[in-house]
Protein backbone atom coordinates (compact mmCIF):
# COMPACT_ATOMS: atom_id res chain seq x y z
CA UNK A 1 0.00 0.00 0.00
CA UNK A 2 0.97 3.85 -0.33
CA UNK A 3 2.57 5.15 2.68
CA UNK A 4 0.74 8.03 3.42
CA UNK A 5 3.20 10.64 5.13
CA UNK A 6 5.33 10.37 1.64
CA UNK A 7 2.16 10.38 -0.42
CA UNK A 8 0.96 13.58 1.52
CA UNK A 9 3.71 15.54 0.97
CA UNK A 10 4.50 14.11 -2.99
CA UNK A 11 0.45 16.06 -2.93
CA UNK A 12 1.50 18.69 -1.06
CA UNK A 13 4.92 19.58 -3.06
CA UNK A 14 3.73 19.48 -5.96
CA UNK A 15 3.29 22.30 -7.21
CA UNK A 16 6.82 24.09 -5.75
CA UNK A 17 8.48 20.77 -6.96
CA UNK A 18 7.00 21.76 -10.52
CA UNK A 19 8.22 25.84 -10.18
CA UNK A 20 11.44 24.72 -9.26
CA UNK A 21 11.68 22.07 -12.13
CA UNK A 22 9.96 24.98 -14.54
CA UNK A 23 12.36 27.64 -13.51
CA UNK A 24 15.51 25.31 -13.95
CA UNK A 25 14.75 24.30 -17.27
CA UNK A 26 14.16 27.51 -18.17
CA UNK A 27 17.57 28.62 -17.07
CA UNK A 28 19.73 25.94 -18.64
CA UNK A 29 17.60 24.74 -22.12
CA UNK A 30 14.50 27.19 -22.66
CA UNK A 31 13.94 26.07 -26.23
CA UNK A 32 14.73 22.11 -25.14
CA UNK A 33 11.83 20.88 -23.00
CA UNK A 34 7.89 20.71 -24.21
CA UNK A 35 5.33 21.43 -21.25
CA UNK A 36 3.63 18.75 -20.31
CA UNK A 37 0.21 17.63 -22.49
CA UNK A 38 -3.26 17.72 -20.23
CA UNK A 39 -3.34 14.03 -19.09
CA UNK A 40 -5.64 12.44 -16.67
CA UNK A 41 -3.69 10.43 -13.53
CA UNK A 42 -5.31 7.08 -13.04
CA UNK A 43 -5.15 6.11 -9.72
CA UNK A 44 -6.13 2.49 -10.95
CA UNK A 45 -4.42 -0.88 -9.65
CA UNK A 46 -2.77 -2.90 -12.22
CA UNK A 47 -3.48 -6.58 -11.22
CA UNK A 48 -0.25 -8.40 -10.67
CA UNK A 49 1.53 -10.16 -7.52
CA UNK A 50 4.90 -10.33 -6.57
CA UNK A 51 7.28 -13.31 -6.59
CA UNK A 52 10.97 -14.36 -4.87
CA UNK A 53 13.61 -15.38 -6.74
CA UNK A 54 17.21 -17.49 -6.02
CA UNK A 55 18.91 -14.81 -4.15
CA UNK A 56 22.45 -13.46 -5.15
CA UNK A 57 25.08 -14.96 -4.46
CA UNK A 58 26.60 -12.30 -1.83
CA UNK A 59 24.54 -8.90 -0.70
CA UNK A 60 24.98 -6.10 -2.48
CA UNK A 61 23.21 -2.55 -2.45
CA UNK A 62 23.64 0.85 -4.64
CA UNK A 63 23.91 -1.52 -7.88
CA UNK A 64 22.71 -0.92 -11.46
CA UNK A 65 21.41 -3.94 -13.45
CA UNK A 66 21.02 -4.70 -17.57
CA UNK A 67 19.21 -7.71 -19.02
CA UNK A 68 20.24 -9.44 -22.50
CA UNK A 69 17.91 -11.77 -23.78
CA UNK A 70 16.70 -14.06 -20.83
CA UNK A 71 19.50 -13.13 -18.06
CA UNK A 72 19.98 -10.02 -16.27
CA UNK A 73 23.87 -8.81 -15.05
CA UNK A 74 24.30 -7.04 -12.32
CA UNK A 75 27.60 -6.12 -9.74
CA UNK A 76 29.89 -4.37 -8.06
CA UNK A 77 28.28 -2.27 -5.06
CA UNK A 78 28.69 -2.13 -1.24
CA UNK A 79 28.89 -5.13 0.67
CA UNK A 80 29.53 -6.31 3.97
CA UNK A 81 31.50 -5.46 5.72
CA UNK A 82 30.72 -2.01 6.24
CA UNK A 83 33.16 0.09 3.72
CA UNK A 84 33.53 -2.47 1.46
CA UNK A 85 33.26 -1.76 -2.73
CA UNK A 86 32.92 -4.32 -4.70
CA UNK A 87 34.13 -5.90 -8.64
CA UNK A 88 31.62 -8.94 -8.51
CA UNK A 89 30.03 -9.27 -11.48
CA UNK A 90 27.06 -11.98 -12.56
CA UNK A 91 24.10 -13.24 -14.43
CA UNK A 92 20.86 -14.73 -13.34
CA UNK A 93 18.99 -16.53 -15.84
CA UNK A 94 15.22 -16.02 -15.75
CA UNK A 95 14.36 -19.25 -17.42
CA UNK A 96 16.29 -21.53 -14.75
CA UNK A 97 16.04 -19.06 -11.68
CA UNK A 98 20.19 -19.37 -11.31
CA UNK A 99 22.89 -17.15 -10.77
CA UNK A 100 26.34 -17.83 -12.37
CA UNK A 101 29.71 -15.63 -11.50
CA UNK A 102 31.32 -13.93 -14.41
CA UNK A 103 34.46 -11.75 -14.62
CA UNK A 104 34.84 -9.38 -12.46
CA UNK A 105 34.51 -5.78 -13.22
CA UNK A 106 37.17 -3.63 -14.18
CA UNK A 107 37.13 -1.68 -11.11
CA UNK A 108 35.53 -1.88 -7.54
CA UNK A 109 32.96 0.36 -7.69
CA UNK A 110 29.54 1.60 -6.09
CA UNK A 111 26.73 3.60 -7.50
CA UNK A 112 27.56 2.52 -11.05
CA UNK A 113 25.53 2.42 -14.42
CA UNK A 114 24.85 -0.14 -16.52
CA UNK A 115 22.73 -1.16 -19.50
CA UNK A 116 22.76 -3.61 -22.10
CA UNK A 117 23.33 -2.94 -26.13
CA UNK A 118 24.87 -4.28 -28.67
CA UNK A 119 24.98 -7.96 -27.98
CA UNK A 120 26.87 -6.43 -24.80
CA UNK A 121 26.78 -4.81 -21.36
CA UNK A 122 27.66 -1.66 -20.38
CA UNK A 123 29.37 -0.20 -17.66
CA UNK A 124 29.73 3.40 -16.75
CA UNK A 125 30.88 5.88 -14.09
CA UNK A 126 30.17 5.28 -10.48
CA UNK A 127 32.58 5.76 -6.99
CA UNK A 128 35.43 4.47 -6.31
CA UNK A 129 35.69 5.51 -2.74
CA UNK A 130 33.83 7.57 -0.57
CA UNK A 131 30.77 9.66 -1.62
CA UNK A 132 32.99 12.86 -3.12
CA UNK A 133 32.91 13.81 -6.78
CA UNK A 134 36.75 13.63 -7.00
CA UNK A 135 36.05 9.72 -6.51
CA UNK A 136 33.54 9.53 -9.44
CA UNK A 137 34.69 7.71 -11.94
CA UNK A 138 34.21 8.53 -16.30
CA UNK A 139 34.79 5.16 -17.16
CA UNK A 140 32.97 2.94 -19.49
CA UNK A 141 33.65 -0.55 -20.18
CA UNK A 142 31.65 -3.06 -22.06
CA UNK A 143 31.31 -7.15 -21.43
CA UNK A 144 31.40 -9.45 -23.94
CA UNK A 145 29.41 -12.54 -22.60
CA UNK A 146 31.22 -14.64 -25.71
CA UNK A 147 34.21 -14.22 -24.23
CA UNK A 148 33.03 -13.31 -20.39
CA UNK A 149 35.85 -10.06 -20.87
CA UNK A 150 35.34 -6.58 -20.46
CA UNK A 151 37.00 -3.93 -22.80
CA UNK A 152 37.68 -0.62 -21.67
CA UNK A 153 36.07 1.93 -23.78
CA UNK A 154 36.23 6.12 -24.05
CA UNK A 155 35.90 7.73 -20.97
CA UNK A 156 32.48 9.63 -20.41
CA UNK A 157 33.30 13.34 -20.83
CA UNK A 158 32.70 14.22 -17.27
CA UNK A 159 32.90 12.73 -13.95
CA UNK A 160 29.05 10.62 -12.90
CA UNK A 161 27.67 8.44 -10.24
CA UNK A 162 24.67 8.02 -8.92
CA UNK A 163 22.87 8.52 -12.70
CA UNK A 164 21.50 6.07 -14.81
CA UNK A 165 22.56 4.59 -17.90
CA UNK A 166 19.90 4.25 -20.75
CA UNK A 167 20.52 2.43 -24.03
CA UNK A 168 17.93 3.09 -26.94
CA UNK A 169 19.65 1.51 -30.43
CA UNK A 170 22.61 1.95 -30.98
CA UNK A 171 23.28 5.02 -28.31
CA UNK A 172 23.98 4.87 -24.66
CA UNK A 173 22.89 7.99 -22.82
CA UNK A 174 23.88 9.07 -19.45
CA UNK A 175 21.16 10.76 -17.13
CA UNK A 176 21.39 12.32 -13.67
CA UNK A 177 23.53 11.78 -11.23
CA UNK A 178 26.38 13.75 -9.25
CA UNK A 179 29.39 14.32 -10.88
CA UNK A 180 30.86 17.13 -13.82
CA UNK A 181 27.99 18.96 -15.24
CA UNK A 182 24.92 17.41 -13.76
CA UNK A 183 22.57 19.42 -16.26
CA UNK A 184 23.70 17.87 -19.51
CA UNK A 185 23.05 14.14 -20.94
CA UNK A 186 25.84 12.95 -22.23
CA UNK A 187 25.61 10.08 -25.47
CA UNK A 188 27.81 7.68 -26.22
CA UNK A 189 27.40 6.54 -30.11
CA UNK A 190 28.73 2.29 -30.21
CA UNK A 191 29.29 2.63 -34.09
CA UNK A 192 31.53 5.70 -34.04
CA UNK A 193 33.04 5.31 -30.71
CA UNK A 194 32.62 8.61 -29.83
CA UNK A 195 30.27 10.27 -27.23
CA UNK A 196 28.49 13.49 -27.47
CA UNK A 197 26.71 16.57 -25.17
CA UNK A 198 22.98 17.07 -25.06
CA UNK A 199 20.70 19.50 -22.79
CA UNK A 200 19.97 16.97 -19.98
CA UNK A 201 16.74 16.53 -17.76
CA UNK A 202 16.06 18.75 -14.48
CA UNK A 203 19.44 17.76 -12.40
CA UNK A 204 18.99 14.83 -9.83
CA UNK A 205 20.17 11.94 -8.70
CA UNK A 206 19.92 8.58 -7.67
CA UNK A 207 16.88 8.31 -9.74
CA UNK A 208 14.83 5.52 -12.52
CA UNK A 209 15.27 6.05 -16.36
CA UNK A 210 14.07 3.46 -19.26
CA UNK A 211 13.35 3.61 -22.98
CA UNK A 212 10.41 2.59 -24.50
CA UNK A 213 8.52 3.87 -27.81
CA UNK A 214 11.85 5.49 -28.97
CA UNK A 215 11.92 7.53 -25.84
CA UNK A 216 14.16 7.80 -22.57
CA UNK A 217 12.02 8.80 -19.76
CA UNK A 218 13.50 9.99 -16.71
CA UNK A 219 11.54 9.56 -13.34
CA UNK A 220 11.89 10.03 -9.73
CA UNK A 221 14.86 11.22 -8.07
CA UNK A 222 16.38 13.25 -5.31
CA UNK A 223 19.19 16.15 -4.53
CA UNK A 224 19.84 19.61 -5.62
CA UNK A 225 17.80 20.81 -3.14
CA UNK A 226 14.95 19.38 -4.04
CA UNK A 227 14.54 16.61 -1.69
CA UNK A 228 12.80 13.14 -3.15
CA UNK A 229 10.67 13.84 -6.09
CA UNK A 230 8.40 12.60 -8.72
CA UNK A 231 9.69 14.35 -12.09
CA UNK A 232 9.00 12.46 -14.65
CA UNK A 233 10.56 13.96 -18.34
CA UNK A 234 10.98 12.52 -21.62
CA UNK A 235 13.97 13.06 -24.66
CA UNK A 236 12.93 12.04 -28.04
CA UNK A 237 16.24 11.68 -29.95
CA UNK A 238 14.49 12.44 -33.39
CA UNK A 239 13.85 15.96 -32.21
CA UNK A 240 16.82 15.79 -29.62
CA UNK A 241 13.91 17.86 -26.90
CA UNK A 242 12.37 16.85 -24.03
CA UNK A 243 9.06 16.93 -22.67
CA UNK A 244 7.56 17.37 -19.39
CA UNK A 245 5.12 14.87 -18.24
CA UNK A 246 2.44 13.52 -15.30
CA UNK A 247 4.04 13.76 -12.11
CA UNK A 248 4.54 9.92 -10.08
CA UNK A 249 1.67 9.85 -8.08
CA UNK A 250 4.14 9.55 -4.76
CA UNK A 251 7.90 10.64 -4.77
CA UNK A 252 11.06 8.35 -4.13
CA UNK A 253 14.97 9.02 -4.16
CA UNK A 254 17.49 5.71 -4.24
CA UNK A 255 14.67 3.75 -6.27
CA UNK A 256 14.59 2.20 -10.10
CA UNK A 257 13.24 2.27 -12.93
CA UNK A 258 12.47 -0.24 -16.15
CA UNK A 259 10.54 -0.93 -19.13
CA UNK A 260 8.57 -3.79 -19.76
CA UNK A 261 8.07 -5.71 -23.28
CA UNK A 262 4.71 -3.59 -23.45
CA UNK A 263 6.27 -0.52 -23.29
CA UNK A 264 5.15 0.20 -19.56
CA UNK A 265 7.43 2.27 -16.90
CA UNK A 266 7.66 0.23 -13.30
CA UNK A 267 9.18 2.07 -11.00
CA UNK A 268 9.89 0.82 -6.75
CA UNK A 269 11.96 1.61 -4.32
CA UNK A 270 13.81 4.18 -2.15
CA UNK A 271 14.57 5.21 0.66
CA UNK A 272 13.79 8.93 3.09
CA UNK A 273 12.52 9.81 6.55
CA UNK A 274 14.38 7.14 8.56
CA UNK A 275 12.81 4.34 6.06
CA UNK A 276 13.08 2.67 2.92
CA UNK A 277 9.92 2.43 0.58
CA UNK A 278 8.53 -0.02 -1.36
CA UNK A 279 5.40 1.30 -3.16
CA UNK A 280 5.06 0.53 -6.78
CA UNK A 281 3.83 3.46 -9.76
CA UNK A 282 3.33 2.37 -13.23
CA UNK A 283 3.73 4.63 -16.29
CA UNK A 284 1.70 3.81 -19.36
CA UNK A 285 3.25 6.06 -22.33
CA UNK A 286 0.18 4.82 -24.46
CA UNK A 287 -2.34 6.55 -22.18
CA UNK A 288 -0.08 9.25 -20.77
CA UNK A 289 -1.32 7.78 -16.94
CA UNK A 290 0.18 6.31 -14.23
CA UNK A 291 -1.35 3.36 -12.23
CA UNK A 292 -0.56 2.10 -8.85
CA UNK A 293 0.44 -1.78 -8.67
CA UNK A 294 0.65 -3.96 -5.87
CA UNK A 295 3.79 -3.27 -3.65
CA UNK A 296 7.15 -4.48 -3.36
CA UNK A 297 7.35 -7.33 -0.69
CA UNK A 298 10.73 -5.98 1.10
CA UNK A 299 11.07 -2.23 0.67
CA UNK A 300 14.30 -1.04 -0.12
CA UNK A 301 16.84 1.65 -1.80
CA UNK A 302 19.90 1.27 -3.65
CA UNK A 303 18.57 -1.68 -5.95
CA UNK A 304 18.93 -2.91 -9.75
CA UNK A 305 15.91 -2.95 -11.48
CA UNK A 306 15.73 -4.89 -14.72
CA UNK A 307 12.69 -6.28 -17.46
CA UNK A 308 12.10 -9.59 -18.97
CA UNK A 309 9.17 -9.69 -21.07
CA UNK A 310 6.47 -8.07 -18.86
CA UNK A 311 8.10 -9.36 -16.09
CA UNK A 312 9.70 -6.73 -13.64
CA UNK A 313 12.72 -7.63 -11.37
CA UNK A 314 14.25 -6.07 -8.44
CA UNK A 315 17.38 -7.12 -7.23
CA UNK A 316 19.57 -6.52 -3.80
CA UNK A 317 19.63 -3.23 -2.48
CA UNK A 318 19.37 -1.86 1.28
CA UNK A 319 16.60 -3.06 3.52
CA UNK A 320 17.28 -0.27 6.12
CA UNK A 321 17.90 3.87 5.17
CA UNK A 322 22.02 4.52 5.02
CA UNK A 323 24.42 1.48 4.57
CA UNK A 324 22.59 -1.94 4.16
CA UNK A 325 22.57 -4.79 1.76
CA UNK A 326 20.37 -7.81 0.82
CA UNK A 327 20.66 -10.69 -1.62
CA UNK A 328 16.87 -10.63 -2.33
CA UNK A 329 15.48 -11.02 -5.67
CA UNK A 330 11.39 -10.32 -6.45
CA UNK A 331 10.08 -9.86 -9.42
CA UNK A 332 6.64 -8.68 -10.53
CA UNK A 333 4.21 -9.97 -13.56
CA UNK A 334 0.97 -9.47 -14.85
CA UNK A 335 -1.62 -12.38 -13.77
CA UNK A 336 -1.89 -13.09 -17.28
CA UNK A 337 1.53 -13.92 -17.87
CA UNK A 338 2.79 -17.26 -17.67
CA UNK A 339 5.63 -17.28 -14.85
CA UNK A 340 8.46 -19.43 -13.94
CA UNK A 341 8.06 -22.26 -11.43
CA UNK A 342 9.44 -21.29 -8.17
CA UNK A 343 10.93 -23.75 -6.50
CA UNK A 344 12.02 -24.39 -2.82
CA UNK A 345 14.59 -22.60 -1.33
CA UNK A 346 16.79 -22.28 1.84
CA UNK A 347 16.46 -19.05 3.35
CA UNK A 348 19.81 -17.01 2.41
CA UNK A 349 22.82 -16.54 4.96
CA UNK A 350 24.25 -12.97 5.07
CA UNK A 351 28.13 -13.65 5.27
CA UNK A 352 29.44 -11.34 8.10
CA UNK A 353 33.24 -11.57 6.53
CA UNK A 354 34.90 -10.19 3.92
CA UNK A 355 34.04 -11.73 0.18
CA UNK A 356 36.37 -12.39 -2.71
CA UNK A 357 36.28 -9.89 -5.48
CA UNK A 358 35.45 -6.92 -3.07
CA UNK A 359 38.19 -4.16 -1.20
CA UNK A 360 37.53 -1.57 1.45
CA UNK A 361 37.24 1.98 1.08
CA UNK A 362 40.44 3.63 1.26
CA UNK A 363 41.29 7.41 2.05
CA UNK A 364 39.86 9.95 -0.71
CA UNK A 365 41.95 10.13 -4.11
CA UNK A 366 41.52 11.26 -7.25
CA UNK A 367 40.11 9.18 -9.80
CA UNK A 368 40.01 8.42 -13.49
Amino acid sequence: MLHPHRTATALAGLAAAAAIATAHRSAIAPSSIRPAAPAERAAQQQTGRWHTGQPLPVPLAEIAGATLGQSIYTGGGFTPPGGSVGRWFGRYDTTDDAWAPLAELPVAVHHPMMAAADARVWLAGGYTGRLQVAEATRRLDAYDPATDAWTPMPDMPGRRAAGFLVALGQRLYVVGGIGDAPDRMWVFDIASNAWSDAPGPTPREHLGAAASGGRIYVVAGRGYGRGNVGLLEAFDPATGTWESLPDMPGVCGGCSAAATSDGRIHVTGGEGGGQTYGDHFVYDPASRAWHVAEPMPSTRHGIAAAAVGERFYVIGGGLQQGLDYSTLVEWWAPDDVATPIEPTREPAIEPTQGIAGFRLLLPATQTR
